[in-house]
């Protein structure tokens, strides 16, 4: 099984299923890849299994975080690109249809102009400045403060350094903070002064995304880069919130029908309008 068909194979189990735990779509995904001996090779990015199988689902829309440590296929819709053409999510019957084809495990292209389909007469024309509407007036501050303030007692900091806090705890200090230096302990992240609970990544896939993205701009270390004159955004970090990500995904495929730039290559294409607005939240 090469990884086309791993890939295929994969979604098509998880289409079968209703709502599936983030340890169970792993485990299956590493099982799927790795059935009848096959040897993992890291590919890049991929730095396994799951990686290669689940994630990329995730970020491209094609499955959600439904809660409860749960993810499931994302409801069925339908966006029109700049070319005329239709990129439909999560109905597999449309790639047997005369014009449509499979570009990506739950996603078919379409020549809108040619086949038109009745339940797609009146696809989305998606543009991401519509779902981000307030980012020039948004504070990432206030996204953090919106987590819970935790008092449990922290003594280690684990970004953006990894040391020990019962010397010298500084509470102004902007840093995520762990109870210790085991791995997958309760963090917090510390801001002027107070300490807001992270939840874990089975709770809220995004939180401890969010708050490293929250310290990495405090320090001035952005972990995306732009290309103002073609308003190009480039994520050079594994960690990112997969929410937003996802938003990227579908403006930048919808301008350019280019699915393996942003997929693989984290680089995605905007409308000048969510670009800036982008990067004014991403500077300040």
């Amino acid at each position: 099984m090469d990884d086309l068909q791993a890939t295929s194979t994969y979604y098509q189990w998880f289409a079968s299923r209703g709502k599936i735990s983030s340890e169970t779509a792993k485990r299956v995904a590493r099982a799927y890849y790795l059935g009848g001996g096959r040897q993992w090779e890291r590919k890049g990015a991929y730095r396994n299994p799951e990686d290669l199988l689940f994630w990329p689902l995730v970020k491209s829309g094609v499955v959600t975080f439904v809660g409860n440590r749960e993810y499931a296929l994302s409801p069925p819709v339908a966006y029109r690109t700049i070319f005329g053409r239709i990129i439909a999510i999560n109905n597999p019957g449309l790639c047997k249809r005369t014009g449509y084809r499979s570009i990506h495990p739950g996603i078919e292209l379409n020549d809108f102009a040619s086949n038109p389909e009745r339940q797609w007469e009146h696809p989305n024309d998606f543009d991401l400045s519509k779902y981000l509407p307030l980012i020039p007036n948004l504070s990432i501050n206030s996204l953090i403060k919106s987590f819970k303030v935790d008092r449990t007692p922290f003594l280690y900091e684990s970004h953006p350094l990894k040391r020990s806090l019962s010397d010298t705890p500084d509470r102004n200090r902007v840093c995520i903070v762990n109870a210790n230096d085991k791995p997958g302990s309760k963090k917090a992240i510390q801001f002027e002064g107070e300490r807001y609970k992270i939840e874990d990544s089975f709770s809220n896939p995004d939180s401890y995304a969010l708050a490293r993205l929250f310290v990495d701009l405090h320090y001035d270390r952005n972990p995306v880069t732009f290309d103002d004159e073609n308003s190009i955004v480039t994520i050079n970090t594994p960690i990112f919130p997969n929410e937003l990500r996802k938003l990227l995904f579908l403006e930048s495929v919808t301008l350019t029908e280019d699915f393996v730039s942003p997929l693989v290559n984290n680089v995605f294409t905007l409308r000048e309008a969510a670009f800036a607005n982008l990067k004014k939240f991403l500077t300040t």
